[in-house]
């Protein structure tokens, strides 16, 4: 009962410590949770139509988010048994035997856990129908969310959680048996030795790093997997020496500039920062590539979703498409789009010739991966029908086309993988006649369905092909609020499924934001989990090194430092701590980015600046409010 009382007490009198350690774990149960109870929610993924895939999609982030609650409790604890190795030693010393104390550790540790379990389900409870809110709000789906609880999250939250806490509680037992008591009482004490960095290895990090940047853009798109892997392991290693040595190798070139070197307090924060980084390189390290992998997946996430419309509208230019037999069908459909407060902005028809082809290829082509496109759905299209939609389109050019020469229209072209088609010859499968393609082109001319490979021949041309081709006549059509058209979408299928084929905006578009919507959520709150992880674990090193670092300081206030002067230099060394890490966390994630753009062939600029803002931001709270608990720290002492 004496170690329970002693291990509460403790508690109380590192409360100051312990708050922002339980709020991040508090935060963590909470999204595991919350993650928990919309997976479980099996009538809200039915009421979505996508029960399967919501479930998997949650039990895929709950997985990533226990790796990363084991790994961020793990190493938090990490610097709370530094931190206290002289208290440890204390108990030693008055005659509390090892194993009790790696019991009042456990015990202390336990306490937290369950108080931090029980906290993050309360809040999970209480806001999970807000976060599921969000998400049929981020998601564009109109339904009542009702309030879901089921004893399956609580069980499963609590068994992944206690487990957690237990393995990890047993580090006070670790730390109780390995050290020798002069060991515990020393550990702050320990002689710094001059760091020392290889100018060579300097040089190596910035090649390591340019070089996976170099072939996440070459190499990654001629072997995906062994340039992803290529990619990931250059850069990681690069991070870890560039900590490790390059920025010791830049402080160095610092202090033998002197008219920055001996200006203010330079001095005094460039010295400290020297043996700073060398002690806290794996954790910057660790945090850049955390910060990289964070902000790619946000801005990943956040680009489709933000591309979601563009997305939709490449499948799909026109609201609806549908193949005419009659006119009673259009009627009908006017009907459908009027009663439901639409208006026609736009209508139109146009013919096509229906075929298969395969593209000629000579052995000396040298197609990447073996691409040889073969018995291909396609379908020809007259010049003047062209004019007009392209028009309509805004994407006009004119090809003055010869006997025997198209223009491909396809749906999407990577470079890196597939070669210039322009000046190759084709032949439909059917009738075995050949054409050249005089030039290709990557641009939504008719919906998908309809035709996702289209072939431009002159008039002359399309009406000799009408002789040996079947023609199907095709109406166009667009309406006002064809992106909040799910009632009359609705209607449409259901009168157009029975009359043929027919294709329409709405249901792609519904299904990119509900996909990328998902994703943007579940990203979105890992990310934030994440970057709180990772705000948390560099305020714990700082403030460990500042219950280390205090005699340093007295020193300096002795020597006539200023209160301004001895903030300036904390916020000197902060800005380097928490500024280096996130610095290349972003240049990695924006070359990460750009691999993703390529692919896409889109402009990602614009939603990767506003995630990367967003997550900016929190950063610097985490900056500002390490900075004010360090002073406090020293401050402390000094007034001790």
């Amino acid at each position: 009962m004496t170690l329970f009382k002693i291990a509460f007490r403790n508690i109380r009198k590192n409360s100051y410590d312990y708050l922002m350690y339980f709020f991040s774990m508090v935060f963590a149960i909470m999204i595991y949770y919350s993650f928990a109870c919309i997976k479980y929610n099996d009538s809200f993924a039915a009421a979505i139509g996508a029960s399967q895939n919501l479930s998997s999609a949650f039990s895929a982030a709950t997985f990533i988010m226990t790796l990363f609650s084991i790994i961020f409790i793990w190493y938090s604890n990490m610097f709370f048994t530094k931190k206290r190795k002289k208290e440890f030693g204390l108990y030693s010393l008055m005659g509390v035997k090892k194993k009790h104390i790696g019991r009042m550790y456990f015990y202390e540790t336990i306490f937290i856990g369950i108080l931090a379990i029980l906290t993050g389900i309360l809040l999970g409870t209480f806001f999970s129908k807000f976060f599921t809110m969000i998400l049929v709000k981020v998601i564009r789906y109109d339904m009542n969310v009702k309030f879901f609880f089921s004893w399956k999250q609580v069980i499963e939250t609590i068994t992944v959680f206690i487990i957690i806490f237990v393995v990890v509680s047993l580090q006070g037992y670790y730390i109780a048996f390995r050290y020798k008591l002069i060991d515990l009482f020393s550990s702050d004490r320990k002689k710094e030795r001059v760091p020392k960095s290889s100018v060579c290895l300097a040089v190596l990090s910035l090649a390591l790093i340019i070089g996976s940047y170099i072939m996440s853009h070459t190499y990654f798109f001629i072997e995906p997997v062994t340039g992803f892997f290529g990619t990931l392991a250059l850069a990681i290693i690069g991070t870890y020496i560039f900590f490790r040595h390059f920025i010791l190798f830049g402080i160095n070139i610092i202090k033998k500039r002197p008219k920055y070197y001996y200006k203010n307090v330079n001095m005094i924060s460039t010295s400290l920062l020297f043996y700073r980084v060398k002690s806290n390189y794996r954790t910057l390290a660790t945090i850049a590539i955390m910060s990289a992998v964070t902000l790619t997946t946000i801005g990943t996430s956040y680009s489709f979703y933000y591309k979601s419309f563009n997305s939709a509208k490449s499948s799909a230019p026109f609201a609806l498409m549908y193949e005419k037999k009659d006119t009673e069908t259009d009627n009908k459909v006017l009907d459908i789009l009027t009663s439901q407060g639409h208006k026609i902005t736009y209508s139109d028809e146009i013919s096509l010739l229906e075929t298969t082809f395969t593209i000629d290829f000579n052995e000396e082509e040298g197609l990447l991966n073996n691409y040889r496109p073969s018995h291909i759905p396609a379908a020809f299209i007259s010049e003047s029908d062209y004019k007009k939609t392209s028009a309509y389109l805004k994407s006009f050019h004119d090809y003055d086309l010869n006997k025997g020469e198209v223009v491909w229209f396809m749906k999407t072209y990577t470079p890196q993988f597939e070669v210039d088609y322009s000046g190759l010859s084709m032949h439909t499968d059917d009738l075995n006649q050949e054409f050249l393609i005089k030039n290709f082109a990557v641009k939504p001319l008719l919906n998908d369905s309809t035709a996702r490979n289209l072939f431009l021949v002159s008039d002359e041309v399309y009406a000799t092909l009408k002789k040996d081709y079947i023609e199907s006549y095709h109406k166009m059509i667009d309406f006002t609020n064809a992106d909040d058209s799910k009632k009359a979408s609705i209607k449409l299928a259901e009168y157009l499924s029975e009359m043929g084929s027919y294709s329409m905006f709405y249901p792609d578009y519904a299904s990119t934001i509900a996909s990328t919507g998902l994703f943007v959520y579940i990203a979105g709150f890992l990310g934030v989990v994440f970057l709180i992880a990772t705000g948390t674990i560099i305020f714990f090193k700082q403030l460990t090194e500042a219950n280390e670092d205090w005699q340093k300081y007295l020193t300096l206030d002795k020597i006539g430092v200023t209160t301004s002067e001895m903030k300036l230099i904390v916020k000197k060394q902060m800005r380097l701590i928490f500024g280096a890490p996130l610095i290349l966390g972003i240049i990695h994630a924006s070359f990460a980015i750009d691999v993703l753009a390529q692919m896409l062939g889109s402009n990602l600029v614009k939603p990767v600046i506003l995630s990367f803002s967003a997550y900016l931001i929190i950063y610097i709270l985490f900056y500002f409010l390490t900075c004010s608990a360090y002073y406090k720290i020293i401050h402390s002492y000094k007034t001790a």
